[in-house]
């Protein structure tokens, strides 16, 4: 789902620079990529350092 966002609001962005929009809209575009690949690298990061243990882990020797 975040993979789509990141390529809609990217050709949303290119779209918007090759039209020569006004510069707010461009803007606005490349810093909702910027937060689009921020939340990309949160999802990577947690998917896999995900900290969920076995259930032998949380048994005492």
């Amino acid at each position: 789902m975040v993979e789509m966002w990141t390529m809609g609001d990217t050709f949303k962005t290119g779209y918007f620079l090759l039209r020569e929009a006004p510069v707010q809209f461009w803007l606005c575009g490349g810093l909702q990529v910027c937060i689009d690949v921020f939340i990309l690298c949160q999802v990577c990061w947690y998917r896999n350092s995900s900290g969920i243990r076995s259930k032998k882990q949380d048994m005492p020797d």
